[in-house]
């Protein structure tokens, strides 16, 4: 059946306002009022963090549940972007992880910043890297949508030359261990998780500017991030 080209536009549009409509259907509104109506604050968290890491975030979240006067309530995830995607359906309140704050994020906002990164290649000592020309043609290793590619990217241009990147399935901490075996020679991650994982014959190049990290809200929860970096703002200023 072959339709005109006026009905064809109308049945896009049709399509573009369902397709709409079910996105907003999805689209939670919940904020400070119905997460104290609730008593639960919802935090989901990356357990695959280290020890360390994940001790803050759960700390600094019983904290801010309980200036609230609130439970919490912590979910797991290691993959963002479906943790993204609870919190868009209300599924959680706040992603407590750290996230770097220099990406917008759809839908979403940062808390007040709560912590410094960059990014860093590891590598062997003993390949020596004393500047970014010393990357012309060389083959980089990120994991998959890292935020490094963009940076390296960068640096490319800032050269005039190439520098390859493929993206791998890896785990950082695989990715690192193939550093130090010799399969792979560099791998662009932040410096974060190269402490974690680089061992003493590895070493690291600086290849990204500190950058704040923070934790994740929904867009529309502004109640819910004014009381937030509050509390934020006071347990830093007690330190």
């Amino acid at each position: 059946m072959k339709f005109s080209k006026k009905t064809r536009y109308v049945l896009l549009a049709l399509c573009a306002a369902t397709t709409l409509t079910l996105f907003l259907r999805h689209e939670s509104h919940r904020d400070l009022r119905q997460i104290k109506a609730e008593q639960v604050l919802r935090i989901e968290i990356d357990t695959d963090d280290s020890d360390s890491t994940l001790l803050f975030h759960q700390n600094l979240a019983k904290q801010i549940a309980d200036s609230l006067g609130v439970k919490v309530q912590f979910i797991s995830c290691h993959d963002l972007q479906m943790s993204l995607r609870h919190l868009r359906r209300g599924q959680c309140d706040v992603i407590a992880r750290y996230i770097p704050m220099g990406n917008e994020i759809s839908n979403a906002q940062h808390s007040a910043p709560l912590n410094f990164n960059k990014f860093v290649l590891v590598h062997r000592s003993n390949d020596t890297l004393n500047s970014y020309d010393d990357l012309r043609k060389k083959t980089i290793y990120t994991a998959n949508n890292s935020d490094a590619i963009m940076r390296i990217n960068h640096i490319s241009e800032d050269i005039g030359d190439s520098i390859f990147i493929i993206q791998t399935d890896n785990t950082d901490q695989s990715a690192i261990a193939m550093v130090s075996n010799g399969k792979i020679n560099y791998y662009a991650c932040d410096q974060r998780t190269a402490n974690r994982y680089a061992d003493s014959l590895l070493c690291v190049f600086q290849i990204g500017y500190p950058q704040a990290e923070g934790w994740v809200m929904r867009q529309k929860s502004k109640k819910l991030k004014l009381a937030v970096d509050s509390i934020i703002a006071d347990i830093y200023q007690n330190y």
